[in-house]
């Protein structure tokens, strides 16, 4: 935090420089795994659907439901690919926030140093 008193101004937004950067690296890494995982999800469903409709175009005429099942699997990824989304959007806007309080950390320290400037300037023309 900000000494307004003048001293440890600088180390502190150092710190605090320092702890808003991991966090904003830690939530930069978590939209990248996100958008991996989305990739993933999507390709599935993409080879999902290759192979439904392979496993139909093969299936004899008299099988009413072939492949069984795999509907459920389509409606599972795309379960994950809304919920995954969300995600994202949460995680960015997150990050959002990390950097909005850094700037703000950043103003606090800035205006701190220039207050104690500015009484130093005083006590020096006194």
């Amino acid at each position: 935090m900000a000494d307004f008193e003048g001293e440890g101004v600088h180390l502190a937004q150092l710190e605090e420089g320092q702890y808003f950067k991991q966090l904003d690296d830690i939530t930069t890494d978590l939209i990248s795994s996100l958008d991996s995982t989305l990739n993933i999800c999507n390709t599935l469903k993409g080879r999902h659907a290759q192979f439904k409709a392979y496993i139909q175009a093969k299936s004899p005429p008299t099988i009413q439901n072939p492949g069984g099942d795999l509907g459920m699997v389509a409606e599972g990824l795309e379960e994950k690919i809304v919920d995954l989304n969300h995600y994202r959007l949460q995680a960015e806007s997150l990050r959002s926030k990390v950097r909005s309080a850094a700037n703000l950390v950043r103003n606090v320290a800035n205006y701190a140093r220039y207050k104690v400037d500015i009484s130093r300037l005083q006590v020096f023309w006194s």
